[in-house]
C-alpha cells in the first residue's frame, strides 16, 4: 500500500489517499469451502405417543397441505389457551409459569393456515358454546326459584376464548374478565403487528410490547 499527499481533502483524512494495488496484480487465495449441509428433516410428530391428538394433527396436516410439525406446533399452541386456565408450570422455588405457548408457524401461499386454526379451534368452540348453554340454563333456573326473587345471578359469564385482532387496549377488558388469560389467533402476521402497535399510530408512534412480554411470564400488567 502507497500512499501520498495531494492539496485537496479527502474524506477527512488529511489530504492523505490510500491507493490500494490493481485487483489483477493481489494475490488471491483459494477460497475455502463450505461443508455441504448434513440432511435434515424435522419431524416433531415422532416425540408425541400414538393416540387420538397425533392421528388428528397428521390429519389436519394432509387436509391443508401443511407441514406436519408446524402443523403439530400450531395445534399445541391453541390447546395451550385453554389448557393454560387450568394448568401451569411450577418452578422449584414455588413460582408458576402459564403453560400457554407463543407459536408463529410458516407456510406457503394457498396452503390451508386458516383452515387448518378452525380444525382445532372447532372442539374448543364446541365446548365454549356449551358452557354458555349451561350458564344460561342455570341462570333461568336461578330467576325461576321464588326465593331468589330480587336477586342477581352472579356467576361469571363464560369469557370469550379465541380473539382474532386486537389492540394492547382492546384486550385489556378481556383479561379482566378472564383473569389474565388471553389468545390471540390468526393466519395473517398483522395480527402481531397490531397488538403492539406496529400498525396503527402517527409519526414517533412506538411500539408497545409490554403485555405480549409479560403475558408469557404471567406477570403483573
Amino acid at each position: 500500500m502507497t500512499a501520498e499527499t495531494i492539496n485537496a481533502k479527502s474524506a477527512g483524512l488529511g489530504g492523505t489517499v490510500f491507493e490500494f494495488p490493481a485487483g489483477s496484480k493481489r494475490q488471491q487465495a483459494e477460497p475455502s469451502k463450505e461443508p455441504e449441509p448434513a440432511s435434515h428433516k424435522l419431524d416433531l410428530l415422532k416425540h408425541l405417543p400414538d393416540g387420538a391428538f397425533k392421528q388428528y394433527v397428521f390429519d389436519v396436516a394432509q387436509m391443508c397441505s401443511i407441514n406436519p410439525s408446524t402443523t403439530m406446533l400450531v395445534g399445541l399452541g391453541l390447546v395451550s389457551s385453554v389448557a393454560s386456565r387450568a394448568f401451569a408450570i411450577q418452578y422449584p422455588n414455588g413460582d408458576l409459569l402459564p403453560s400457554g405457548e407463543y407459536v408463529a408457524g410458516g407456510g406457503v401461499p394457498g396452503d390451508g393456515k386458516s383452515r387448518a386454526l378452525k380444525a382445532f379451534q372447532y372442539p374448543i368452540f364446541q365446548a365454549h358454546k356449551k358452557a354458555v348453554q349451561d350458564w344460561h340454563k342455570r341462570e333461568a333456573e336461578f330467576k325461576e326459584d321464588p326465593e331468589n326473587e330480587g336477586k342477581k345471578f352472579k356467576e361469571p359469564y363464560p369469557t370469550r376464548i379465541f380473539v382474532t385482532d386486537s389492540t394492547v387496549e382492546a384486550l385489556e377488558p378481556i383479561l379482566a374478565e378472564s383473569g389474565g388469560n388471553f389468545s390471540l389467533v390468526s393466519a395473517e402476521q398483522a395480527v402481531i403487528n397490531t397488538l403492539i402497535g406496529a400498525s396503527y399510530g402517527g409519526e414517533g408512534r412506538k411500539n408497545n410490547n409490554d403485555l405480549p412480554l409479560k403475558g408469557f411470564n404471567g406477570e403483573y400488567h
